[in-house]
C-alpha cells in the first residue's frame, strides 16, 4: 500500500454546505487526485493523498469551483498538511486532526491554509500568490503549543501560509484549474475506497 503523505480538512461554516452537489462531486473524484476520504466529523471532511502537491491541487480546484457558483456557497475553509509518518491510511489520527484544526483557525472563509512545511515542499511546483507573512494567530498558536508541549516544540509544523479567498475569484489571472499528474497508485487507491 502506498504511503499517503498529504492530508486535508475541508470545513464548512454551515454544515449543510458539505451536501452541495459540487462538493459531493469533488469528493467523489478524489481518486482522480490520488486521494482517499478518511473521515468526517461534524462540519469537517478529511482526505489523504499520495503527495502534498496533489492535496493542494485538489484544494485549489475545489475552492475555484465553489467561487464560480452563484448560490452563496462560499464558506469553505481548507487546511493542507503532511501526514504523520505512523498514520494508518484509513483514518486521520488525533494529532493530524488537531494540527488541521489549528490551520483551519487561521484560514479565512473561502481560502486555504497550509503548514509552512507543505509550502516549502510545493511552492516551486504549484505557483500561486501565497501569503507568507505571519499574523497574530501564528504567535498565539505557537505560545499555546509551547505551554502544552515544552519538550517537543516544532514551530515550523505549526506555522501557517495562506491562500486568501481573493485568489480563487474567476477574474484573477491565476484562476485556471490545476491538473494533477497521473499516478501508478490509482488502482490501489480504488481498492482501498470503502464500498
Amino acid at each position: 500500500m502506498p504511503h499517503l503523505s498529504g492530508i486535508i480538512s475541508i470545513r464548512a461554516i454551515e454544515p449543510h454546505d458539505l451536501n452541495h452537489s459540487i462538493i459531493k462531486a469533488y469528493l467523489g473524484q478524489l481518486d482522480e487526485y490520488d486521494g482517499l476520504r478518511i473521515g468526517a466529523s461534524g462540519r469537517e471532511v478529511y482526505a489523504a493523498f499520495i503527495s502534498t502537491s496533489l492535496a493542494l491541487h485538489f484544494s485549489v480546484n475545489l475552492q475555484r469551483a465553489i467561487r464560480n457558483l452563484d448560490d452563496g456557497v462560499r464558506n469553505l475553509c481548507i487546511a493542507v498538511n503532511h501526514r504523520d509518518t505512523d498514520a494508518d491510511a484509513g483514518y486521520a489520527t488525533n494529532t493530524e486532526i488537531v494540527d488541521l484544526r489549528s490551520l483551519l483557525e487561521r484560514c479565512e472563509p473561502g481560502g486555504i491554509a497550509l503548514a509552512r512545511t507543505v509550502y516549502d515542499a510545493v511552492r516551486y511546483e504549484v505557483k500561486l500568490p501565497y501569503d507568507t507573512k505571519p499574523d497574530n494567530k501564528d504567535l498565539f498558536f505557537a505560545c499555546a503549543i509551547m505551554r502544552q508541549n515544552r519538550n517537543s516544540i516544532n514551530l515550523l509544523r505549526n506555522s501557517a501560509v495562506r491562500l486568501p479567498a481573493s485568489v480563487f475569484e474567476p477574474s484573477t489571472p491565476s484562476h485556471a484549474m490545476l491538473h494533477p499528474r497521473r499516478s501508478p497508485f490509482r488502482t490501489l487507491l480504488q481498492l482501498l475506497r470503502p464500498t
